[in-house]
């Protein structure tokens, strides 16, 4: 078991953090469905697009790495998720957000472990000015994301009686990996194998190798 342990720690010690950034994604511009499996994870409700200057809304605000962002694709308070594809959890660190029409718009992200609400947070935005948040709770297993509230910016470029309550997001950072997690499961069964060898081992009064 002590083996176990020493790998659990090895491993979070060195276990690095990913940065998704949406880069890797076809330059388009206004707006197309996220692939429903990218990156390692599940995401449904989300939308990506290479938002130009030109145009007069907060998605260009919330571009940290050229050319795309991402944005609920519903808007309103309808949830955007991201759910892991493995068993495993992962840590939400940090992102980078604007709100694309709505100046003061609340946006909540609530996160859950297995069905379990772990921990919520919310914050507000504008169309002008980067929100940089980092998360406070984890790990989790599923994000979700929402949006509320706030005074539609009547300099911007959404279509009148439209829903206003969208937001960009850019440089999603998560600890681990869900590569990393799957590793890190590998591990917890290795380990478990070799404990209960070693066991059985002292059971029989056989050799034990010395692990």
């Amino acid at each position: 078991m002590r083996l176990t342990c020493l790998l659990f720690f090895l491993f979070i010690s060195s276990a690095p953090a990913a940065v998704i950034n949406f880069d890797d994604l076809p330059q388009v511009s206004g707006g197309q469905e996220l692939p429903a499996i990218y990156d390692g994870f599940y995401w449904h409700g989300w939308g990506f697009e290479a938002p130009n200057p030109a145009n007069i809304n907060g998605y260009y605000t919330a571009l940290s790495s050229a050319p795309n962002v991402v944005f609920n694709i519903s808007g309103g308070t309808e949830s955007a998720t991201i759910r892991s594809i493995d068993p495993f959890p992962f840590v939400p660190v940090s992102a980078n957000f604007a709100a694309a029409f709505n100046d003061g718009m609340t946006i909540t992200v609530t996160g859950s472990l297995f069905g379990f609400p772990v921990g919520s947070l919310s914050f507000l935005t504008n169309t002008s000015t980067p929100t940089f948040e980092y998360f406070d709770f984890g790990p989790v297993t599923e994000l979700d994301f929402s949006a509320s509230g706030g005074i539609l910016n009547p300099n911007t470029d959404t279509t009148p009686g439209y829903p206003s309550e969208y937001f960009g997001m850019d440089s999603l950072t998560i600890s681990p990996e869900p590569q990393g997690a799957l590793e890190l499961g590998m591990i917890f069964i290795v380990g478990t194998a070799v404990f209960l060898f070693r066991r059985r081992a002292i059971r029989h009064n056989r050799p034990i190798p010395n692990l």
